[in-house]
């Protein structure tokens, strides 16, 4: 797995170096800026365990097509580009275009929710916005099965090749232009939700690449992940079973990751991304 970021030049950033390489994670391409600082979040989690998050992307801002460039490579030989919207949009835009044109994968986890560049649906794999991202992008309100179908169709009209639509405590919506479904979501006492997107958009990943290989395997793992979201944990990433973290870093082909490092995230995962892996293999 290589991460593709900016951090500042400050003790943060280099914590953030430091618990990423002890995951295993290259951070080859992770820059560090001496005039911004690094990204940082003010989190709030009411009793319900549902969250406000504020977001000051720092030394992200400044993320472009030269950093992108440096790690084309990386991007070629990889499984799939995972991207979210804490660089420039100019730096999605340009980092999808140029994993497309490189025959990699790439979806976007559309967070923070923002309007996309038109451009930028042609180059996608798959999207994965929540309720919130998925009207902003479409403006449909979200709110069921049958409104997140209307929204996947305008997504898929796009040129998006395949939807998961989020819906929290109702489960997820995935549609393409074969199928769709809805993936009912277990029950669980949430504590904190902090970064179940930001887990489920990973779990996808490594599902997707892996396919049929980790299908004995890896819905366990799911599980596990899914059962921290009725704990509340803050740490610099969100954990990694030991056999979870195997099977990542045994994968023949990496995931490059387009983010930004999260400084404080929760344990936690509302995800079941195995069901919906038989539609995309």
């Amino acid at each position: 797995m290589t991460l593709v970021c900016k951090i500042g030049n400050d003790i943060f950033g280099q914590r953030s170096i430091d618990e990423f390489q002890k995951e295993g994670i290259v951070t080859k391409y992770i820059c560090a800026d001496s005039n911004k600082a690094s990204g940082m979040a003010l989190i709030l989690v009411d009793d319900k365990g549902e969250n406000e998050i504020v977001v000051a992307s720092g030394a992200n801002e400044t993320l472009d097509e030269t950093n992108i460039e440096a790690a084309e490579n990386e991007i070629d030989s990889a499984g799939l580009v995972l991207l979210q919207l804490e660089i420039p949009l100019s730096s999605v835009l340009y980092g999808a275009k140029k994993a497309y044109g490189l025959g990699t994968k790439v979806i976007p986890n559309p967070a923070p929710a923002q309007k996309l560049p038109g451009e930028l649906f042609e180059f996608l794999y798959m999207v994965t916005p929540n309720e919130t991202a998925a009207e902003i992008l479409t403006g449909i309100k979200v709110e069921d099965a049958h409104s997140a179908s209307k929204a996947a169709g305008i997504l898929l009209q796009a040129g998006v090749q395949n939807v998961i639509i989020t819906l929290g405590a109702q489960g997820a919506f995935f549609k393409n232009d074969k199928i769709e479904l809805l993936v009912k979501a277990p029950l669980v006492k949430a504590v904190d939700t902090t970064a179940v997107g930001d887990v489920f958009n990973g779990v996808l990943a490594v599902e997707i690449i892996l396919g049929k290989n980790g299908k004995k395997r890896l819905p366990l793992h799911a599980w596990r992940l899914l059962s921290r979201l009725q704990k509340w944990e803050p740490s610099l990433q969100c954990p990694i079973w030991p056999s979870w973290k195997i099977f990542i870093l045994k994968l023949r082909r990496g995931v490059s990751l387009l983010i930004s490092p999260s400084r404080c995230s929760v344990s936690g995962v509302y995800t079941f991304a195995t069901t919906f892996k038989s539609q995309f293999n």
